[in-house]
């Protein structure tokens, strides 16, 4: 007896798989090449190209949430706890020194938040209603990060075109921060950093 069965094979260009589950598997590698991102998921992407903070995240097309903003720390002999005048879903933490109302003039004050993931950073003493028109990038970087720290800039008459904030003297001052991910998301309510400055 004898018979016959057709088997056709296809030579395809092999493709990653749908998703974005093992992006960011490519991070803890020696080196993370857009090559290696891209195979590990349909949806991985390269962020940062070519910086020392180059990574491989999930570019998620049906992601609508916008970075989640979690303060860490300030600077040494100041405090942060969180602002419960504003009322959600907005957030924001009020910043203190550990012995006084206010903090003193020309202290160079510095604090730093997360982003749950990779996100672009901007500040500004204005409450705008979106990301594009808020004046300054922290810390002066555009880059997709996780951890974020702001260095506010002395007060002075060369400060006026300063990359950063002006920290200004006697009076209160409240930044607004909003964080956008790699997809355009963005926080509508903008996190707050509440403090007062000394004369």
């Amino acid at each position: 007896k004898a018979s016959t069965e057709i088997t056709e094979f296809y030579c395809l260009p092999w493709q990653a798989p749908i998703g974005g589950r093992d992006c960011e598997s490519c991070n803890e590698l020696e080196e993370c090449s857009e090559y290696t991102c891209r195979s590990l998921g349909q949806a991985c992407q390269i962020v940062n190209a070519g910086t020392k903070d180059q990574r491989c995240v999930w570019q998620n097309p049906s992601d609508v949430n916008s970075p989640i903003i979690e303060f860490k720390e300030v600077s040494k002999g100041h405090q942060f706890k969180p602002d419960n005048s504003i009322r959600p879903p907005a957030t924001g933490v009020i910043i203190k020194p550990n012995d006084k109302e206010c903090i003193k003039a020309f202290f160079p004050l510095s604090f730093t938040f997360i982003t749950n993931e990779p996100a672009q950073c901007k500040i500004d003493y204005n409450l705008t209603t979106e990301f594009e028109k808020m004046n300054f990038f922290v810390n002066g970087s555009n880059l997709f990060l996780y951890n974020h720290t702001e260095k506010l800039s002395l007060p002075g008459p060369d400060a006026i075109n300063a990359e950063n904030p002006e920290l200004k003297n006697d009076g209160e001052y409240t930044l607004f921060i909003r964080c956008k991910d790699a997809n355009g998301n963005f926080n509508q309510d903008a996190y707050s950093a509440n403090f007062c400055v000394e004369k």
